[in-house]
Parts: C-alpha cells; structure tokens; sequence
C-alpha cells in the first residue's frame, strides 16, 4: 500500500512537471510571436484569435511598405500621457529591432482611456494631421463600444490607403516647440538616371552645335566703315502726372482641397530625443 502511495505520488509529480513545462513553453512562444509580430496586448483586450489575426495584418502590411507596423494596449500607462507613453515605447522597442525608414504604433490607453496614433521617420509625412484624424474617425465607434480589435483593423486598413496613395511635394512637418519647417524632398534612383542622362545628352547636342557652327566660319573680316551707320536723335520725356494704385489680394489659406488634407504633420519630440508625430482622442 506505502509503495502504490508512493507510485502514485510520483506520477503526479511528473504530470504537474509537464504541465508546468507546457505552460511555460507556450507562454514563451507567445511571448515571442507577439514580439516578432510587434502586437503587445498588455491590457489583454484581444482574444487569442484577434490577437493572431492582427498579428498577420501588422506582418503583412510591414512586408509591403517596408514600414514599421506595431499595436499596443496598457492598464499602466506609467504616470505618461498616452503621448509620451506611445512615443517612449517606439523608441525602445521599434526603433531598435525595427527597419529604420520609419512606422506607425497604434496605442489603446485604458489608463488614460484614450487611443492614440503616433509615427515616426517616413511616416510622418504620409501620415498628415488631417489624415491622422482620418484614422482616429476610423476607429472611434469601434472604441467606444469596446470592440477593440475591429477598431484597431479599421486604423490599419485606413492607415494601408493612406500610403498607398504616396507622397508628393506638398508635404511639410512643423515642430510644435520651435516652429521649424522642413520639406519633403525624395527623388528615385530611376528618377535620378533619367535626369542624368537627359543632361548629359543636351550637354552634347549643345557642344555639337556649338563645334558645327564654328566650323563653318573661315578667314572673314567686317568691313565697319562701309557696313556701319548711326544717327542720333533728341528726345525728351516728361512725367506729368503719375497714378498707383493698390488692392490687397485675400487668400484662401486652406492647405487642401476635398476633406482638407493639407500637407502640414505637426511634430514634436520624445523623452529619448526622436522626432515623432501623432494625434489621439478620449474614448
């Protein structure tokens, strides 16, 4: 009987040390597949299901615009705003292990119960203050009835619109502290060829012309005396009355047609120094 007792002790034993294993294993693996895929759910507002489907857009839409693609929900935002907070976590969890041309973290406060959009690099000029409110639309009715994975694919979606549309010269970022502006300029490698070679072939037509029109020229001399001639006569101008008059044009200072999609991305910086813009809203 002592030794059944003993048998049996041991056998549980084993079980509970595997599962223990098991769990710690797939708590591991989910840790790093939500890692990998740059979806950390640390409020636990997504089911496993929502979670993995999410997951595979934020992959899917990194492979495409060669962007970085990151969601985060909190309990604690840490005594931030859901500024600060989502800025300081792009800093020091995408930023190093991300690609460096720049993204988008979509923040789910539960602290400060608000969501937030904040960018960086590139993203910046896609992703303009008119746009950015775009997206916040996007996800508002979502958010407020706690759907919050559908809000968050709503975002993603809007967010895959917006840079497939591209980038023109209109786009500008305007530091909020310093009133610094800076533009978007960006020229292609193709883009960069063609106007090379356009150069160098007018470069070429001109130094043929010039070498074909001299060419022609041989021993001649100009004849001034015969050929030249001038007269002179006198004129006199006066100013007898003088009229001006002045009317101030007023300008439209919208920055865009349509729903108001100007160029401008207001930006500020984060706690590490980074440049970053962004926009977020109560819910």
């Amino acid at each position: 009987m002592m030794r059944d007792n003993t048998n049996r002790g041991s056998r549980a034993a084993y079980i509970l040390t595997v599962i223990c294993l098991v769990l710690c294993l797939s708590f591991f693996t989910m840790a790093v597949s939500a890692s990998d895929s740059q979806v950390y759910d640390l409020a636990g507002l997504f089911s496993s299901e929502e979670a993995d489907q999410l997951a595979q857009t934020v992959q899917a839409l990194q492979n495409k615009h060669k962007m970085n693609f990151a969601v985060l929900t909190t309990e604690d935002a840490e005594g931030k705003s859901a500024e600060a907070y989502a800025d300081d976590f792009y800093d020091e969890h995408i930023y190093p292990e991300g690609l460096k041309k720049g993204g988008v973290l979509l923040l789910i406060d539960m602290d400060n119960r608000e969501y937030y959009v904040s960018t960086a690099g590139d993203m910046i000029y896609y992703l303009t203050d008119a746009y950015i409110e775009d997206v916040l639309n996007q996800g508002e009715s979502s958010m407020r009835r706690g759907a919050y994975a559908d809000a968050v694919r709503s975002m993603l979606a809007r967010i895959d619109q917006i840079v497939d549309k591209g980038l023109d010269g209109s786009r500008y970022q305007v530091d909020r502290d310093t009133g610094k502006v800076t533009r978007y300029r960006s020229i292609t490698r193709f883009e960069a060829l063609l106007a090379l070679g356009a150069s160098l072939l007018i470069a070429l037509l001109a130094c043929l012309g010039v070498k074909s029109s001299y060419s022609n020229i041989h021993d001649y001399r100009y004849d001034v005396s015969k050929n030249a001639d001038m007269h002179l006569h006198r004129n006199n101008d006066l100013l007898i009355n003088h009229y001006e008059t002045r009317r101030r044009i007023h300008r439209n200072s919208s920055s865009g047609g349509g729903h108001g999609h100007g160029g401008r991305s207001t930006t500020h910086h984060s706690s590490g120094g980074h440049s970053h813009g962004g926009g977020g809203r109560r819910f």
